[in-house]
């Protein structure tokens, strides 16, 4: 049992404080039993509302772990709703791009057509079926899908166990009234990773790493010779959820030239807000920033199963992890920031989103290795330090909810 009575772990002492196995991350019956367990029962994001805020937009998500793929879309009726994006008259995939807005759905194979509340409203020569043909029970297969924020969440159980809202419980209330929308421009990266998702997510659920991998980026900006690691001002385990703290910018750090003039074109000092994109700290919701500094940077939110949400008082970050199989992750990073209102708002955004490519490189480029190095099954536990806790805290919940 450590001594230093100030460790975040303590904090929460059903978590424990000892060793966690390793075998998760490389026994692929474990996986099996995640997805069968977690991410089949779990609300899972698939997408956010500006996609699909009018009637006729749509989207389509894959979900590989589950070998479906999922249809969200805006009804003419103004209702969003969420299908499996498969014709029901012999299995065809339905709709083949990403998005888009349409006033329905034909099926390449047959044309079968379906309008946008998921009705089949037209069968090729359909008086010619034969026994059981019935246009009014051959809709769409139906799939939960509710909101939270600009967030759109699916839930693949025919019977949810909770409510979207009941599942983020106090993490949700607290997290919610984050101004969203004042951010409706985004820049997406997306990476396929050779390795299992919790390897791809651990590598975001702590800061303890910054100082040494971040080293070419960013470890400059939050570290310093007295805090060598950086710092953190609350690390809290809320329900199946959690978040992680951080305070603002070394007052020593330097910019590189390029990021500096970003900064300078925008009229924004290092470590200052940028009043014309957003609210100020303490303006942005209840439950960001918990501790209520004034140096106060950023909220790393951990929504379970896959999902981060970081905020920043100008911007906010989306990173999902969603597994394709026992050792390969899709990983998509979304950059949302303010609409640019001049030249020199966009080149601010464009280095930032360069800056922010770069880091999520950083952390991708360990994945793969690391998958390899366990797969050799000599590491039978991990022994995770103080600032870790979000790795132990997800991996005791998984470990519950499998046990269940």
């Amino acid at each position: 049992m450590p001594g230093n009575a100030k460790l975040l772990t303590l904090q929460y002492p059903e978590l424990g404080t000892g060793p966690v196995s390793a075998e998760p991350y490389y026994d692929p019956e474990i996986f099996d039993q995640e997805v069968e367990k977690v991410f089949r029962k779990s609300w899972i994001f698939a997408g956010e509302l500006q996609e699909v805020a009018n009637p006729g937009q749509f989207f389509v998500r894959k979900f590989p772990f589950a070998k479906t793929s999922v249809l969200v879309v805006r009804g003419q009726d103004g209702e969003l709703r969420a299908f499996h994006n498969v014709c029901t008259h012999r299995g065809n995939k339905l709709e083949w791009k990403e998005g888009g807005k349409c006033k329905g759905f034909a099926c390449n194979f047959h044309g079968w057509t379906f309008d946008t509340q998921g009705e089949l409203i037209r069968a090729t020569a359909e008086e010619d079926y034969l026994d059981g043909f019935d246009k009014s029970k051959l809709g769409l297969p139906p799939v939960h899908v509710s909101t939270w924020g600009n967030f759109v969440f699916i839930n693949l159980d025919e019977h949810p166990a909770q409510t979207l809202r009941e599942f983020l419980g106090e993490w949700g209330e607290g997290t919610e009234a984050f101004p969203w929308a004042n951010f409706p421009c985004y820049t997406r990266y997306t990476a396929e990773v050779n390795a299992n998702w919790k390897i791809v997510m651990d590598a975001f659920l702590e800061t303890f790493h910054f100082g040494h991998l971040h080293k070419r980026t960013v470890a400059s900006a939050f570290t310093t010779a007295e805090h060598p690691l950086g710092k953190m001002h609350a690390a809290q385990c809320l329900g199946v959820h959690g978040r992680l703290s951080t305070p603002g910018i070394n007052p020593d750090f330097m910019p590189t030239p390029v990021m500096a003039e970003a900064l300078n074109l925008a009229g924004r000092e290092v470590g200052e807000g940028d009043a014309a994109a957003g609210p100020r700290v303490g303006d942005l919701a209840a439950g960001v920033n918990p501790s209520n500094v004034e140096d106060w940077v950023t909220d790393m939110n951990m929504v379970f199963p896959n999902l981060m949400i970081q905020v920043f008082d100008n911007l906010y970050l989306s990173y999902s992890f969603m597994p394709v199989s026992f050792e390969k992750t899709v990983l998509e990073l979304r950059y949302h920031h303010a609409a640019p209102k001049t030249a020199h708002d966009a080149f601010g955004v464009e280095v930032q989103a360069c800056d922010f490519r770069d880091i999520f490189l950083e952390d991708l480029g360990t994945n793969e290795k690391t998958q390899e190095a366990l797969n050799a099954r000599v590491i039978k536990e991990f022994h995770l330090h103080d600032w870790e806790l979000m790795v132990r805290h997800w991996h005791i919940t998984l470990g519950r909810m499998l046990a269940e």
